[in-house]
């Protein structure tokens, strides 16, 4: 008898699996062209399997200013109404956007320990490690890593808050400060954040597509636990996520010295070059009404160093006399009641 040979049960189930795919039946085969239409399928709608936006241009500009507006004007014209502003240069005058290189950080703070994603597309489900920060500056231009950390007290002198955030109630609705360090290519997840937020460029380049709050409702954000959506933004899926479609966005151009005011509950996703990126973005909690009297204290610098004010926990604002004042606010609008409130407080 010549020799038999054996195939596995685990060898059958994958060729089973491939001819399926490969070959679906009647019932099953509008499904299966869906799924897997081609960017070169004429029934398939635009920017299908095509990078996030590919779908149509944008649909508008953002406002972009030379100087950084005074905190009256800001909170007038942006944080009010919800309104993202471009602040063109703003960062050039913080003394971290000439200090750090990967040299000065190494030398000056290499042995500090931070948080480091793996893969520079963002995947929430993926490991964050620890690791000196010279451990990270030694490997991340060769290796798919990506540095965010909130930044930590040791550089808080070489960072600060802009003059927009310097009086009228901002300062007291601190959230934290992220740094974002990567060697360019990195692409975050579509996602909202529930805060306020300035993110400036120390370094390379970034693309932000922005979605107003109010047209937020064309996202399926299927992971609303984390405010975010799992379309893939280099093929996006237009027969699973279908209401990208008609999606309307503005794409914002960031170099190096730019800061972005991006509000609260705005949709987004960042791309940033390919080239070194450095970015450090502030969060703080929404102002609900600005307090004039606080700006007329004292001139206002261009910039203050970040360990001259003290950053809250998500939860700890909760705890705070001011946090409740900025809600009862926002359920009974009227300024002179406020400042009647604190007058009497």
């Amino acid at each position: 008898m010549g020799n038999s040979v054996g195939i596995s049960p685990m060898l059958i189930c994958l060729l089973i699996s491939v001819t399926k795919a490969v070959f679906p039946n009647t019932e099953n085969a509008k499904e299966f062209k869906m799924q897997h239409a081609t960017k070169d399928d004429e029934a398939s709608p635009r920017g299908h399997l095509e990078p996030l936006g590919s779908h149509g241009p944008p649909t508008g500009k953002l406002d972009i200013v030379d100087n950084v507006p005074s905190p009256p004007e800001f909170y007038q014209r942006y944080v009010r109404p919800s309104k993202p502003v471009v602040l063109k240069g703003a960062a050039r005058s913080l003394p971290a956007f000439q200090l750090w290189t990967d040299e000065y950080l190494r030398k000056a703070n290499g042995a500090l320990e931070v948080e480091v994603e793996e893969g520079k597309k963002e995947d929430r489900s993926l490991n964050v490690y620890v690791m000196t920060l010279k451990q990270f500056l030694d490997n991340y231009l060769d290796e798919d890593l990506y540095l965010v950390e909130s930044l930590k007290p040791q550089l808080h002198g070489d960072f600060g808050l802009l003059r927009c955030l310097l009086c009228g109630g901002f300062t007291r609705l601190l959230q934290d400060t992220i740094m974002w360090l990567n060697s360019g290519g990195t692409k975050s997840v579509l996602h909202y954040d529930d805060v306020d937020n300035i993110n400036c460029v120390l370094d390379g380049d970034k693309k932000v597509l922005l979605v107003d709050k109010n047209d937020a409702h064309h996202i399926d954000m299927d992971r609303a636990e984390g405010g975010y959506s799992n379309v893939d933004v280099d093929m996006v899926d237009m027969y699973k996520y279908p209401g990208l479609q008609d999606l309307p966005y503005y794409l914002v151009n960031l170099s190096r010295g730019d800061c972005l005011y991006l509000p609260a509950r705005w949709p987004h996703h960042v791309r940033s070059g390919h080239s070194r990126s450095l970015a450090v973005n502030v969060w703080f909690a929404r102002l609900q009404w600005f307090d004039e009297e606080d700006c007329h204290k004292r001139e206002l610098p261009d910039f203050e160093p970040l360990h001259n004010y003290r950053f809250s926990s998500t939860n700890e604002p909760l705890r705070s006399f001011d946090f409740w004042m900025q809600m009862v606010t926002a359920w009974y609008p009227g300024e002179r009641c406020m400042q009647s409130m604190q007058t009497h407080s």
